[in-house]
Order: structure tokens, then C-alpha cells, then sequence
């Protein structure tokens, strides 16, 4: 069922004063909150949803929205937000090695700034009926009866609390939702990569619109991508040692960079640089009594090509379908129930990316693959398809 075309700009004082018990209550507005909060809200369901910093947000990383994300937003009548916003199609992938290079086709995908699609996705959510807070950090609380207490701070120090039916938690991979709840603890994988990401306004027109680059260094690698206002995001995974070892992530991106023969980019040491922990991690359980786990905060592995919003959005149309039914009758058969689709849907899928991560690790290997690559990109074809296209029937 498609939404009513409706502007993306803020609507003021769309919100009701916030309640002291919700249906549902989503802890982070990223695209897998702020979706689900978009589909339960659409269901009927009273939404309030969260985050700790303030909208709009500046936000890096995950510019890059893949076939499958955006067959996701379509079906759950989301797609006109990223037409609205003027997305840059993205035609084709360069990697580039200290010692060669390869370019391979990408079908379907666009870049877009994650501020404003983040900013556009949580406005969806209000209009369809969420009420939204920013400003309120989250954590999961104990039970009382049939529902979940969420603890809430504001920046300010105060603190409060809501009920809720259901909680899901989707605050990230730096999320403090599950803190106090050792049994969900994340498990970082040893040798994880850390995450980067800068805007630049000016670029060399080897960074050519439409094309996402992928500079692999020794020591880590750096994707670029022209967003719709033609600025440069740079988002770079790296080896901790090797950030300390340049004195931050500028230097370590700079490295990287001339490594892979790319120009430098002006003004990339003196830029605003968000970094992220540790990004390779998993939690033990998705799920538990009354509230649910979702996106990056689930477990996250590198990705490459737009797979990390590609998950999100698909899990929260996935969750959406679970809502009326864990609010109008939990049972514990749910949290089971959302182990396997999460499964299903993401953890599986995050085998290819993992694939990938682990051979730029390995120089020589690395090298062989872009040759290869390079002389017969149908080779990785179907690794291509497998992490960007929606799956047929």
C-alpha cells in the first residue's frame, strides 16, 4: 500500500505532549527506527519514538542506499522520500589497490546525504502518527506487568521514565539501550576495524559524480561518494593502531588514499571527522521479553555498497508485520520468532560482506582479485547482485 505524497519539511508542533505509556517506544531515529516506528504508527499502533542527539543530526556514514533498500522503502510507501530529496544515481564501483585497479556495475543504487534522509525518514514517522523526542538518551528497563519501563535522560540531566508494550532498540553500534543487561552484551570480533567519516565540499574531479570509489590501503580502506549536493562523503574503516599511528582518521584517510594512487582530497585533514568503535560485533540474542533489537545495534559487519541501510530498512519492514500482535498479545514465542527472521534477513546476508572485508586484508590476495576483476568483472557479478539487489520471487 503506497503513502500520500507528502512534503518532508518539519512540521511544527506535530507532536502531543509525550505519555506515560505507548503502545511502542523505538530508542534511536536512524533509518531502522525511525521505518519501524513509520510502519507501527502506520498499523494504528501509539509510537513514541527517540533519540539522544538532536535532529538534524550531522551524519556520515551510510550514504549509499543499494536496489534493496530501496525496493524496502517502496514497499513499505517510502519511496517518494528519497525522490524528493533529489538522490544521485550511483552507476558503477573503481577499486583501487596499491598495485591496480577495477570497476564493476551497480544497478539501482544512489547516494544521499544522511542527515537530511534521517531528518526526512523521522518526519515520516511524525506525520504518520509517531511522536518523536530528540534530545533523550534510552535504556532499557525492567518489567512491570505487561510492559517494559524505558529509563529516558535529556541533555540536561533529567530523567523520567515511560511504559511501553513493546520496545525495540535501534540506537547503533555505539548504542547504550542494552547497557546493564550483560546477557546481550556485544561481542567485538578480535582485530575490528574502527569507522571514519567526513564531508568535504571540494573534491578533484577524479571523484567523479555517480561512481563510489574504494581506496584499499594496507592498513584499511576509504570509500567516496558525490552526494546529491555534490559534496564528497569519505567513510573509511581502519585499523586502530594505524589512526593512532597518523595522529587521526584525516591522515590515516590521506594514506590510504595516495597508497591507492587516488589525489588528494583539499581539506580532508582540517575536516569534522565522526568516528565510530569498534565495527565488526555481534550480540548474543535479538530478542527478549517485550522488546526486540534492530539494526546496527543487532551486530554490524564492514559494509561496502549500501548493505548497512539495506539491512536496517529491511529489518524494520520485517518487524513492522510483528507489531500488532506483540502489542495486542505478547508471548515469548516472539522473541523466537524474531531471532529467525533477523536470521534470515541480515546475519546471513552479512556473509558476503565479511568475505570481502577478510581479502582487504590480505594484500596478495587483494591484488589477485582486482586483476582478476579487471579482466573479467562478470567473475564477482553475482557476489554484486547477491549484496545490492532485492531477492527475486
Amino acid at each position: 500500500m503506497g503513502a500520500a505524497r507528502v512534503p518532508v519539511a518539519l512540521v511544527a508542533g506535530l507532536d502531543a505532549p509525550m505519555k506515560a505509556r505507548y503502545d511502542v517506544v523505538v530508542v534511536g531515529a536512524g533509518p531502522a527506527g525511525a521505518v519501524t516506528a513509520f510502519t507501527a504508527a502506520r498499523r494504528g499502533l501509539e509510537v513514541l519514538l527517540l533519540d539522544r542527539a538532536v535532529f538534524p543530526r550531522f551524519k556520515v556514514c551510510g550514504c549509499c542506499l543499494n536496489a534493496r533498500a530501496l525496493n524496502t522503502l517502496e514497499r513499505v510507501g517510502l519511496a517518494d522520500v528519497v525522490v524528493e530529496l533529489g538522490a544521485a544515481r550511483l552507476d558503477r564501483l573503481d577499486v583501487r589497490g596499491p598495485e591496480g585497479s577495477a570497476s564493476l556495475a551497480l544497478s539501482g543504487s544512489v547516494s544521499l546525504s544522511r542527515s537530511r534522509l534521517d531528518h526526512a525518514l523521522v518526519e515520516r514517522a511524525r506525520l504518520a502518527g509517531a511522536t518523536f523526542r530528540d534530545g533523550v538518551a534510552a535504556r532499557l528497563g525492567t518489567l512491570s506487568g505487561p510492559c517494559r519501563r524505558v529509563q529516558l535522560q535529556t541533555r540536561a540531566g533529567e530523567t523520567s521514565e515511560v511504559r511501553a508494550d513493546v520496545v525495540v532498540v535501534a540506537d547503533g553500534i555505539g548504542g547504550s539501550a542494552l547497557r546493564g543487561q550483560p546477557e546481550l552484551e556485544a561481542r567485538v570480533a578480535r582485530g575490528s576495524r574502527i569507522g571514519a567519516g567526513t564531508v568535504v565540499a571540494n573534491a578533484p574531479p577524479a571523484y567523479e559524480p555517480g561512481v563510489v570509489m574504494l581506496a584499499c590501503g594496507r592498513r584499511g580502506y576509504a570509500g567516496t561518494v558525490r552526494l546529491e549536493d555534490h559534496r564528497l562523503d569519505v567513510a573509511a574503516a581502519l585499523d586502530p593502531d594505524f589512526v593512532a599511528e597518523c595522529r587521526g582518521p584525516g591522515p590515516a584517510v590521506a594514506r590510504v588514499l595516495e597508497e591507492s594512487g587516488l589525489p588528494a582530497i583539499p581539506g580532508l585533514l582540517e575536516s569534522v571527522w565522526r568516528g565510530t568503535p569498534a565495527l565488526t560485533r555481534q550480540r548474543p540474542g535479538v530478542a527478549g521479553d517485550r522488546f526486540f533489537v534492530l539494526g546496527d545495534a543487532a551486530g554490524y559487519v564492514e559494509p561496502f555498497t549500501g548493505e548497512g541501510i539495506a539491512w536496517a530498512v529491511e529489518g524494520a519492514a520485517a518487524l513492522g508485520e510483528l507489531m500488532p500482535r506483540a502489542v495486542n498479545r505478547w508471548d515469548d514465542a516472539l522473541a523466537a520468532i524474531w531471532a529467525r527472521r533477523h536470521r534470515s534477513l541480515v546475519r546471513r546476508r552479512q556473509l558476503g560482506c565479511r568475505a570481502v572485508s577478510a581479502l582487504l586484508r590480505r594484500p596478495r590476495l587483494l591484488h589477485g582479485a582486482i586483476k582478476l576483476v579487471g579482466r573479467s568483472p562478470g567473475v564477482v557479478a553475482p557476489l554484486v547482485r547477491r549484496l545490492t539487489q532485492p531477492l527475486s520471487g
